[in-house]
């Protein structure tokens, strides 16, 4: 959740408001992110910071927990049939 507070009341009525919230806001590669930190744990028993899991397995959390979304698989649809 985002908390924005604004003491000016027209800035708080201007489209300002959605450039500065809404970018902000977390999209379908923030839980791929987090599936595969928790894919990565059932294999290893470890967060993928300390060791990644071997194999495809392996391939697929690295891609899900790339430090640059836009790296990420962009829907579980897609990462689904990559498992």
């Amino acid at each position: 959740m985002v908390l924005v507070y604004f003491t000016d009341v027209e800035l708080l009525n201007s489209k300002t408001v959605c450039r500065l919230v809404f970018p902000l806001l977390p999209d379908a590669r923030t839980d791929i992110y987090a599936v595969g930190v928790l894919l990565n744990v059932m294999l290893t028993g470890k967060h993928p910071t300390e060791i990644f899991a071997r194999g495809h397995a392996g391939c697929v959390v690295k891609k899900c927990t790339s430090l640059n979304p836009d790296d990420r698989y962009q829907s579980a649809e897609i990462l689904k049939k990559a498992l």
